[in-house]
C-alpha cells in the first residue's frame, strides 16, 4: 500500500539515480525535460514530449527502472508511485 506523503527519495543516491534514469528516458522516448524539481515525497517535471504519447511512455520506463532500484535498496516490495502521473499542458 502506497501512503500519502510516503518517501520515494532518502538520499542523495536516490536523487542521482532517480535523475539519470529520467536523463536516459528523456532521451529514448525524445521528451525535452525544460526544469524539474524533485521533493522528497513527489516529483514536478516541465517537459515537451515530441510526440502525445512519449510523455508517458517516458514516465512508464522511468518507475519500471527506478522502482525496482528503491525496492532493493530499501528492502521493500511493492508499487512507489501514488496511481498514474498527472500532466497539464501549460501555453
Amino acid at each position: 500500500m502506497v501512503l500519502i506523503g510516503m518517501r520515494i527519495f532518502h538520499d542523495t543516491e536516490d536523487y542521482v539515480s532517480f535523475l539519470g534514469r529520467l536523463r536516459d528516458a528523456a532521451k529514448q522516448f525524445k521528451v525535452a525535460i525544460h526544469g524539474y524539481v524533485l521533493m522528497t515525497n513527489h516529483i514536478h517535471l516541465l517537459a515537451t514530449p515530441s510526440d502525445v504519447e512519449e510523455l508517458a511512455r517516458m514516465m512508464q520506463c522511468v518507475g519500471r527502472h527506478y522502482v525496482p532500484y528503491f525496492n532493493q535498496k530499501c528492502a521493500r516490495e511493492g508499487t512507489l508511485w501514488q496511481g498514474c502521473y498527472r500532466s497539464t499542458v501549460i501555453a
